[in-house]
């Protein structure tokens, strides 16, 4: 059975996809075998942190696109 898990809330599991409540980062899909009271033993680091880059450069560039706007309003 698959469990979506947090990378910085490993107490937040779902059942399917989606973003975490507390900080907003996509889920991560792990093995629930290897989901062991909070350690993450199947997700390596190198994959862990390409998701937090791909969820950075996500809202980095939806947060410039909303500033433009806002400039361009109040210019």
């Amino acid at each position: 059975m698959k469990v979506y898990v947090c990378p910085m809330h490993p107490e937040v599991r779902e059942t399917k996809p989606g973003s975490c409540p507390k900080c907003g980062m996509d889920l991560i899909e792990v093995d629930e075998k290897a989901h062991k009271g909070g350690d993450m033993v199947a997700m390596n680091n190198t994959e862990h942190h390409r998701k937090m880059a791909e969820d950075i450069r996500k809202r980095f560039l939806l947060d410039l696109h909303l500033t433009k706007i806002v400039l361009f309003l109040t210019a």
